[in-house]
């Protein structure tokens, strides 16, 4: 089979003619002259032939003359060839081979037929299966004979009504025969009467007779209803009615606009004397909007930030390394401006735990000689400080109580507080090495202080809402002469309690507080990988999780550790080893431990990009 190929031929297939016979004729030879066919028969013969080589995926060639056969062969083999899947057929067939795979009841596609095509399954053709023939129901809609002369169909396939053959009567799907309804109310148009209920209506009225029923609960009547008697025992109801008293009726409207909702409520509209949206729901939204405004600017104003700030640590925070005015705490506070002012309570090598006794953030119990508080003006020896010894050194830095207590220097230190309901004064003194502390009473004529009496400093009293809170402590706690980084356990976990407590007792007041983290430095154990290094980047992590608000990170998210480190000068030698060993910069430490001016300048420049982003 091939298609025309000499120029009596057109591109295009033209419609067939309208003109078709239903009765079968055959070609002749009978008659004066012999039959012949027309365009038509040869396209549309030429059309069917070809769309069976299509089907078998075989492009016509005038010179092969068994290439329907083969097609319709092999169409009708894989039909006979059915499979469960395509794997399957193409393991079972060679190439140019066909088969079929079942798709499965209510599918679009009863079966697929495929090709074999080098070992690839090519789709040729499908049979509809029932999920496209109820598709295709549901969009042509059939119906049995009508009773119809004329009917109106929807888009979507629905009848909507038509004219009725035998009375040529307008009929409708919804509503049914509308003139016959139109009919029977001007029949009953005149005589109606209003009953209290539908059964008072029935046992009075006789067939065919129209009456109304008023609302009532017992015929379960929103509105008044217009209703047939079609029997002594049937009624028929044939409209709803509407009273004046269930219509809004509004008089001239405030509004230039107005919403209404589609059962008729007012929604609400733009007032005309200020072109205001009120809404009937909520009133004048917008002048609530601007109420709410002026009381957020009124808490505003209430609401002032802080002025000034506390500081808690060790040397760090007291600015070791570093001349006067140029502590982390002066520089940040400079950056802040204002006259921002700072209480720099930072004592040099203080544990964490001592730093939070000092501020009342962790308790202190005190035992006094002698078992009482002498007169005002006098001081009496204190002994023991929660349970140890106020004298001798603890076996590990973590666990050192002596709140005043520092290894760094032998100078006097106080804290005045309260203890047994007197105002007293702690002093740390060191006499030739050893410590000594001391309670002075402040007031009073002497009182009885038992052991283990709870010292409340005076810090700890006061209100510090309007006071921001800074921290830098945890790298005294780690003790020396450790061989393996769990030596370090119980230090690390004092490092987390206490700080803890200090958090606790800054949030109590609502604070804004700054945690700084603890630096890596030119130590051997800190370098990077040793085994303080491991501890130190475990605490940090574990204030960055637990305290993300607190916690302080610059713009680039990174800590004050990783921005120190960061800048390093690569001109250094020495600084370019220390960035290798992952700790601060020689050229911003005054030495191994602590920073230098410049060191404490990226503690406030890191600090106060925190507190910008915080919103302080």
């Amino acid at each position: 089979m091939y298609y025309l190929d000499n120029k009596s031929g057109v591109v295009i297939m033209p419609p067939p003619q309208d003109t078709q016979s239903d009765t079968p004729l055959w070609f002749s030879e009978d008659k004066d002259a012999p039959s012949y066919p027309g365009a038509d028969w040869f396209n549309i013969v030429t059309l069917e032939l070809i769309n069976i080589l299509k089907l078998g995926g075989v492009s016509p060639d005038k010179f092969k003359f068994n290439q329907l056969a083969s097609v319709i062969g092999q169409l009708l083999s894989a039909s006979s060839l059915m499979v469960n899947s395509e794997l399957e057929g193409l393991d079972k067939t060679t190439n140019g081979m066909f088969f079929c795979v079942p798709q499965g009841v209510g599918q679009a596609y009863s079966l697929i037929y495929f090709r074999n095509d080098n070992g690839i399954a090519v789709p040729v053709a499908a049979s509809l299966g029932k999920a496209s023939l109820d598709e295709i129901e549901q969009k042509i809609p059939y119906r049995k004979r009508s009773p119809f002369w004329l009917e109106f169909v929807a888009r979507n396939g629905l009848l909507g009504g038509g004219f009725r053959e035998s009375d040529n009567r307008l009929i409708l799907t919804e509503g049914g025969d509308i003139v016959g309804r139109i009919d029977t109310l001007e029949i009953l148009k005149g005589t109606l009467d209003v009953y209290d209920s539908i059964s008072s209506a029935m046992t009075k009225l006789p067939v065919n007779s129209g009456f109304i029923v008023q609302a009532n609960d017992i015929d379960h009547l929103k509105t008044p209803g217009l209703f047939k008697k079609t029997s002594t025992s049937d009624y028929q109801k044939l409209f709803s009615l509407v009273s004046d008293d269930q219509v809004s009726v509004r008089s001239r409207s405030p509004f230039w606009l107005e919403f209404v909702a589609s059962n008729g409520l007012l929604g609400g509209g733009f007032r005309e004397i200020d072109n205001r949206l009120i809404l009937t729901e909520g009133g004048d939204i917008v002048g609530r909007l601007d109420d709410y405004l002026q009381r957020i600017h009124r808490l505003e104003q209430l609401t002032t930030k802080a002025t000034a700030s506390d500081i808690a640590g060790d040397s760090t925070a007291a600015g070791a390394g570093a001349e006067p005015g140029d502590s982390f705490p002066e520089q940040l506070a400079a950056l802040i401006g204002n006259d921002f002012a700072i209480n720099n309570m930072g004592i040099g090598g203080q544990k964490s735990g001592q730093v939070a006794m000092r501020i009342g953030a962790k308790a202190i119990y005190l035992t006094v000689s002698g078992d009482a508080i002498p007169a005002n003006g006098n001081a009496v020896t204190i002994t023991h400080i929660n349970g140890d010894s106020a004298t001798a050194a603890p076996s590990v830095p973590s666990a050192d109580v002596r709140f005043l207590t520092t290894a760094s220097n032998s100078s006097t230190y106080t804290l005045d507080g309260w203890i047994a309901g007197i105002k007293c004064r702690v002093t740390r003194t060191v006499n030739n090495g050893i410590e000594n502390y001391t309670l002075t009473a402040l007031e009073g004529t002497g009182f009885r202080c038992l052991p283990g009496s709870l010292f409340v400093p005076d810090y700890a009293l006061q209100n510090h809402s309007d006071r921001e809170l800074w921290i830098a402590v945890g790298i005294n706690d780690f003790r020396s002469g450790a061989e393996t980084a769990s030596d370090y356990d119980d230090d690390v976990a004092a490092i987390k309690m206490n700080v803890d407590a200090i958090i606790e007792f800054g949030e109590r007041s609502g604070r804004n507080i700054l945690l700084y983290g603890i630096n890596t430095c030119n130590y051997s154990n800190e370098l990077l990988h040793g085994i303080r290094y491991q501890r130190i980047i475990e605490v940090n992590r574990y204030w960055a999780a637990r305290y993300p608000n607190h916690y302080v990170r610059g713009d680039n998210g990174r800590d004050v550790r990783e921005e120190l480190i960061s800048r390093f000068n690569p001109l250094s030698s020495q600084d370019v080893t220390d960035f290798n060993n992952d700790i601060v910069p020689e050229s911003l430490r005054s030495d191994p431990r602590h920073p230098n001016a410049n060191g404490y300048a990226v503690y406030a420049e890191v600090g106060q990009q925190f507190r910008i982003k915080r919103g302080y």
